[in-house]
């Protein structure tokens, strides 16, 4: 009995053990990508600096560069450092417009499809972040009623605490 306890309490300390290396990992992974950007050069340095600069605004950020370049890295970031209590929602610019196109209906009917599922966006990011991807993508009538959409919304929403990136 003794002998079996013995066991069970050496092999109770390796998981312990185990456990505490398990979570040092999530940690530091999680340090990788939920937390600051890495990175130590000047440029880097530059970018943390213009992510606290705008993560104390609201207005409408908009980010530009090369497809990879971290643009999403960098609107995580922003609403990391904002203070933002709401969630962080991505939206694939395309895919929404791929989906509204799906839609069998008249074009006015599918427009009002693809305000209806960018406003459930907009209200699940409402006090966080609406991370718009791609918009460049979209023809650009389509980026003119997208424009026309984000103002009703910060009209109807009264510019509260939440970023459009």
């Amino acid at each position: 009995m003794r002998r079996s306890k013995m066991r069970v309490a050496e092999r109770t300390e390796a998981l312990e053990r185990e456990l505490r290396v398990a979570e040092d990992l999530l940690r530091h992974m999680r340090s990788r990508v939920d937390g600051a950007l890495i990175g130590e050069s000047a440029p880097v340095r530059a970018l943390r600096d213009a992510v606290a600069r705008e993560a104390r605004h609201t207005e409408p950020l908009v980010l530009f560069g090369p497809p990879g370049a971290g643009k999403e890295a960098v609107a995580h970031a922003v609403h990391a450092s904002s203070g933002r209590k709401g969630a962080f929602i991505f939206v694939s610019c395309p895919e929404l417009q791929t989906l509204s196109q799906q839609t069998p209906r008249s074009s006015d009917a599918r427009t009002r499809a693809a305000d209806g599922m960018l406003a459930s966006r907009f209200e699940l990011a409402s006090g966080g972040t609406l991370f718009l991807e791609a918009v460049h993508e979209l023809p650009l009538e389509h980026q003119r009623e997208l424009q026309a959409l984000v103002e009703r919304q910060e009209r109807a929403r009264g510019g509260s605490q939440s970023a459009i990136l």
